[in-house]
């Protein structure tokens, strides 16, 4: 059992040195615990501390206190802390729960549930950079690449990518030392994952290759890999769940950002042309949300380099496009301002294509005259 602290600052417990079991709980907010206890700091600091905690409450509590009055809830709350410090001297830091997790993570005989609920835990713990920093060096990696092999069952690989995204969140450190270690090979897997046709796992290996995109390598071989025929199939596919879609779409919008023109995301105009096609089928006022992740991803794909190559023949999205703003409007009185942002986007995305629209006109009509001058000529 450990206490740790959250990314808030409370106090929490979290247990997975027996049989893989997560349990949060407790909170204590007067001092920073947990670097207290990190720090492995003696006694007469841990008292010091104590009394710092103390001596910066209410004044009025003070003075009851040297009076000799000390209120029920104060004495109560001095009990606690004392408590707490003394819980946190006596167990082990967060590196060793995340060994403790690990342990049980890569012991077969541990059992599915112990192993994914020590999945559980380490993700978690996993939340602080400097933790996941950590991970390489108690053979971490290694144990998220086993636990993402084919020989694991669904769930499991699932637990895993979640884990995994976890610690590449915002983290170019993990991310370099995944590469070094893992390379394209962890993309495969968590390909495999997110193509598992589960919506849990499907959604996590997601939430995983969202996280690896940034770093150029993963990105590279993430279309190597068959990742844009991946998220066209579970656009197209009518019994993906809309959470999925909406991690789906996320991704494409973020390809088209990373990138910087559109040869290096679609590859060839046909992928282009039927990614557009299936993000505009998500466009529905019957899902705000999904629309709204679809327009983002839409204005994303527009604004690349060479997008007119895959946006030639847009008009049926433009027409899609003011009938949803009219759908829009009509909703606004629901959730005003929600349905005013997600309006004023597809009107910029109309505005886009058709800006776009009119340039390719123009462009045609000075090739079909160039085209008329040269045959007068002959």
């Amino acid at each position: 059992m450990e206490e740790i602290s959250s990314h808030h600052g409370n106090l929490e417990s979290v247990d997975v040195l027996k049989n893989g079991s997560l349990r949060v709980s407790g909170s204590y907010e007067a001092v920073d615990l947990h670097e207290a206890a990190t720090q492995a700091m003696p006694d007469d600091k841990l008292k010091g501390l104590l009394n710092w905690a103390i001596k910066h409450s209410d004044p009025k509590v003070l003075e009851e206190a040297a009076a000799g009055k000390v209120p029920h809830e104060a004495a109560k709350r001095k009990k606690e802390v004392e408590e707490a410090i003394e819980y946190l001297r006596r167990e082990p830091g967060e590196a060793e729960l995340m060994k403790d997790a690990m342990s049980i993570i890569g012991d077969a005989l541990a059992g599915e549930d112990a192993r994914r609920k020590a999945f559980e835990a380490l993700s978690y713990l996993l939340e602080p950079v400097d933790n996941a920093n950590d991970l390489h060096k108690m053979g971490g990696i290694e144990v998220l690449q086993d636990a993402l092999g084919d020989h694991n069952s669904r769930q499991l690989r699932a637990a895993a990518a979640n884990a995994l995204a976890v610690a590449a969140s915002n983290n170019a450190e993990f991310q370099e030392r995944l590469w070094q270690k893992g390379g394209q090979a962890v993309v495969e897997q968590v390909l495999q994952v997110a193509k598992s046709g589960d919506p849990d796992a499907a959604s996590k290996g997601l939430y995983a290759l969202s996280r690896l995109l940034p770093s150029d390598d993963f990105r590279r071989c993430f279309f190597e890999a068959g990742g844009l025929p991946m998220l066209q199939r579970l656009l197209a596919g009518h019994s993906t769940p809309p959470n999925v879609r909406r991690k789906a779409l996320a991704m494409l919008a973020d390809l088209a950002h990373y990138q910087e023109t559109a040869q290096h995301v679609l590859q060839l105009p046909e992928r282009g042309a039927l990614l557009v096609r299936e993000t505009e089928q998500q466009l529905s006022p019957k899902d705000w949300d999904l629309t709204e992740k679809a327009l983002l991803a839409l204005k994303a794909l527009a604004q690349m380099p060479g997008a007119s190559e895959f946006l030639q023949g847009a008009e049926p999205i433009t027409s899609r496009l003011q009938v949803l703003m009219k759908e829009a409007g009509a909703d606004s009185a629901k959730h005003a301002e929600y349905m005013e942002d997600v309006q004023r986007l597809a009107g910029e995305v109309h505005s886009i294509l058709q800006a776009m629209h009119s340039n390719s006109s123009i462009g045609d009509g000075r090739a079909s005259e160039a085209s008329k001058g040269q045959q007068d000529e002959l």
